[in-house]
């Protein structure tokens, strides 16, 4: 019995700190959203929040992984035996909606997030293409002009006829 509440604690425990980081990852979302809208993209902070939201999501992975196994041990006391277990089951259906809600908040804001950076990206694309097509008329302007002064360069006119 001893073992089987301990197993359930940390259930619990482990859904509290998955909440913790998916605070942690909404916090990092909303940064890459603020960056985003920004006229000029800071890419070395936009790739930092990038960098520290893998290694939370890569945190992620290991806790569910965690959590999964150890359910799997408990789930038949669980459900044959809730009255035991009621207040520990009840903070868990909590915290479950929690991170559940959570998680849609964060893909929500990703999505945005992912539209918002193509909508940059087209932008930036597009000032770059420009840029290259001046520089290409720039380019053969150039070329016809100094071909014009060779072809009509000084010439020498006998004024005596």
């Amino acid at each position: 019995m001893g073992e089987i509440n301990t197993q359930v604690m940390l259930l619990v425990d482990t859904l509290k700190k998955k909440k913790q980081i998916l605070e942690e990852l909404k916090k990092y979302t909303d940064t890459q959203k603020e960056l985003l809208l920004k006229e000029d993209l800071d890419t070395k902070a936009f790739n930092n929040i990038m960098r520290n939201k893998q290694v939370r999501i890569d945190l992620l992975n290991k806790i569910d992984d965690g959590f999964q196994v150890t359910f799997e041990r408990v789930k038949n006391i669980l459900t044959t035996q809730p009255d035991i277990y009621k207040d520990a089951i009840v903070s868990m259906k909590g915290l479950i909606k929690e991170v559940s809600d959570l998680g849609v908040e964060i893909q929500v804001q990703e999505e945005r997030n992912r539209l918002n950076f193509e909508a940059k990206s087209s932008k930036s694309k597009a000032e770059v293409k420009k840029f290259r097509n001046h520089r290409t008329v720039m380019k053969k302007y150039r070329n016809t002009y100094l071909h014009q002064n060779k072809v009509d360069g000084p010439h020498f006119f006998d004024s005596k006829k």
